[in-house]
């Protein structure tokens, strides 16, 4: 009898170690520059009971009695993580707001909080009854009938969906530094967006944007006669950038090339008389870095800063050899732009 005892105290100590939930797990998606990340709140799950995780691309479980989806809010500030699991009725089961080491901090940091998370997702997860199957007596013996097997069927709760491509619709102002003496500098208003390419870290975003810059008017004497003409920089970008977590924001470092649309105006004379206006391009390169924040909801603020150079430049003469207009070798800007980013 103490040998049968014994046995039993043992196979139980033995079960006790082998937890058997009765939900799955949908682990949490968001961007992979929070601390703790999606990513990594889901690896710390895995290794706390990896049987109990759904995640995409691994063989499904047998269907279960319930699945609970994780879900995981980082401030913007990155000091108050907001965590919580909810069923497939939308009904939140479990809350929980931890405090986190904020952005910039290292890496260990948000390994440890994410380990956090997942311990307070076992242990609830430990208090939910496991229903084992009813049991019942075999039916008498009869004829033998073959059955085939037939495949389980596929679990009741769809796979998280991956991590939303972001977009971001900017609008900004800038001042552009040709570069030589005496020359002068340009206001720049500009309209822009940067879309997802890759939604890795870093990830990688395609930046596109056009602008205008104020008309530069020129007087000049041709025949005896006073006469004004009009150019107009129309400029357009086009490239890519790289968005790194850095403090509170971001560090995003771009490299673009673009071409301004460069428009000479009708020239006019006293009488009234005038000239067909005529364009050129101007191709070029620019590498720009800009830190952006994120100020409330979706709105962003980003300040940047860009050098160029023209692969193409002109000299823009008037009728008799007179050169009014020159565009730069070279230049440098300095810009703020506002955004609103779409997810």
């Amino acid at each position: 009898m103490i040998a049968l005892a014994t046995l039993a105290a043992l196979a139980a100590s033995a079960a006790s170690t082998l937890p058997v939930f009765s939900v799955l797990v949908a682990p949490p998606v968001g961007p992979d520059e929070e601390c703790p990340s999606a990513r990594q709140v889901t690896e710390a799950m895995q290794a706390r009971f990896p049987a109990f995780v759904i995640v995409p691309g691994e063989p499904s479980l047998p269907v279960r009695t319930d699945v609970v989806r994780a879900l995981v809010d980082v401030a913007a500030d990155g000091t108050v993580v907001r965590f919580s699991l909810v069923d497939v009725r939308g009904e939140t089961q479990l809350r929980r707001t931890l405090p986190a080491p904020g952005r910039g901090r290292p890496v260990a940091d948000c390994l440890a909080l994410a380990d956090t998370l997942a311990t307070i997702v076992e242990r609830y997860l430990g208090t939910i009854t496991y229903e084992a199957p009813d049991m019942s007596l075999p039916d008498p013996p009869g004829p033998a009938v073959v059955v085939a097997k037939q495949p389980p069927p596929p679990p009741s709760a769809s796979l998280p969906p991956p991590a939303p491509r972001a977009a971001l619709i900017l609008a900004g102002l800038g001042w552009r530094m040709p570069a030589g003496q005496g020359a002068a500098g340009e206001i720049e208003a500009r309209i822009g967006a940067e879309v997802d390419v890759l939604r890795t870290t870093p990830r990688v975003a395609a930046i596109f944007s056009v602008g205008v810059a104020p008309p530069i008017e020129a007087a000049f004497e041709w025949n005896g006669e006073s006469r004004t003409t009009t150019l107009t920089r129309l400029p357009a970008r086009v490239g890519a950038s790289l968005r790194l977590p850095a403090g509170p924001g971001w560090v995003e470092p771009a490299a673009v090339v673009g071409v301004d649309l460069l428009i000479r105006s009708a020239t006019a004379d006293a009488t009234g008389g005038s000239q067909s206006p005529s364009a050129r391009f101007a191709p070029g390169l620019e590498a720009l870095v800009g830190y952006r924040l994120k100020i409330a909801g979706p709105v962003h603020l980003r300040a940047r800063a860009a050098i160029g150079y023209a692969i193409a430049r002109y000299d823009i003469d008037v009728p008799g050899g007179q050169t009014i207009f020159s565009t730069p070798r070279a230049h440098a800007s300095f810009g703020i732009d506002t955004g609103v980013l779409f997810q």
